[in-house]
């Protein structure tokens, strides 16, 4: 992935075991990925898109199946990344909200609404109502 993206082997080795020490994957290191699990597999794609320190990352649902911790590792080394933005898509509300600075709602292949999320609620918010019916 490093000579894709144009990183030498020295950096490379140094960007893998920061990345790795700070997402606390030391344990995945030198295992096919065969062997990890849903989770796991998504904290090591998160973890290579950020070897070449990119402008722009691109997470396809970064955090499905994957724990509280692991997330808030990566939240903490994404917001610490300097000059760097993200597009993430996510079905996860709260995931958002704890990542993004804005959001932008697509129904129906469509963007309906862009804003930051304190907007996005109190816009919308407010039309989603739940009805329950117990027997």
């Amino acid at each position: 992935m490093a000579r894709v993206k144009g990183v030498d082997l020295q950096d490379h080795i140094f960007q893998r075991d920061l990345i790795v020490s700070l997402l606390g994957l030391e344990s995945m290191l030198n295992k096919k990925i065969s062997t990890f699990s849903q989770g796991q597999k998504r904290q090591a794609l998160s973890a290579l898109s950020m070897i070449g320190s990119p402008n722009i990352h691109l997470l396809d649902f970064p955090f499905k199946n994957v724990d509280f911790v692991a997330k808030e590792k990566f939240r903490w080394l994404l917001s610490n990344m300097q000059q760097s933005s993200s597009i993430m898509t996510t079905h996860n509300l709260q995931d958002a909200e704890l990542f993004c600075d804005n959001l932008a709602l697509v129904v129906n292949g469509r963007f309906v609404c862009y804003g930051p999320p304190e907007y996005i609620k109190n816009e919308y918010g407010q039309r989603i109502k739940l009805i329950l019916r117990v027997p």
